[in-house]
């Protein structure tokens, strides 16, 4: 129920019924800071464990915070990926073993056919399917003109609710935060904070 839906959605994985869970989507930049690595993965905990179902990215950063997180509360997670279900974004051993939890718990789910490789344009593309599967959107972190900016706008064209983590005001990661709280969007202290809205 988008602009511009994809034709087709590979899914590698069990698809958890998002039309019947309470998805949020979790965003922040892959060059985090500690804290926003620490925002990510507790969120994303505290939301899987209170019955929320987390979508986010699998590349590193805010977006590995959250999905390790999502795994360890023991909860089922969408991972929207940029490439093919079956192509690693970094061919290592830690992304084949989170890209193999996943599959197990939730799904890793892309409009690109197996074998696409994850490439640069196709990460603002995947965004929107990331907004589209869910509720409402949390931004943890990034800078300005980051894609944390680009998926609160995304999600705001889609009527999407938007959350974000308060953070220093002095540090240049707080961007992807500071202007969607100066526009309205819900500032969250925890897990709750999202899943009581």
């Amino acid at each position: 129920n988008i602009e511009d839906p994809p034709p087709v959605l590979y899914v590698k994985g069990r698809m958890p019924r998002v039309d019947d869970e309470l998805t949020v989507a979790l965003a922040g930049t892959r060059r985090c800071t500690p804290y926003g690595r620490q925002q990510a993965g507790a969120l994303s905990f505290q939301i899987t464990r209170l019955g929320g179902l987390v979508a986010t990215g699998v590349v590193e950063g805010c977006d590995w915070a959250a999905a390790t997180a999502a795994l360890k509360a023991g909860g089922p997670l969408i991972c929207v990926l940029a490439g093919g279900v079956d192509v690693l974004y970094h061919a290592t051993e830690e992304y084949r073993h989170l890209y193999a939890d996943v599959a197990r718990a939730g799904a890793l789910v892309s409009e690109y056919p197996p074998g696409a490789r994850h490439l640069g344009p196709q990460f603002l593309r995947r965004n929107r399917i990331l907004t589209g599967l869910s509720l409402g959107v949390v931004c943890v972190e990034g800078g300005q003109g980051s894609g944390t900016l680009k998926v609160a706008d995304l999600a705001l064209s889609q009527k999407r609710d938007v959350f974000a983590v308060p953070a220093n005001v002095d540090v240049t990661a707080a961007a992807g935060t500071k202007r969607p709280l100066k526009e309205g969007a819900v500032p969250v202290l925890s897990g709750a904070d999202v899943v009581d809205y």
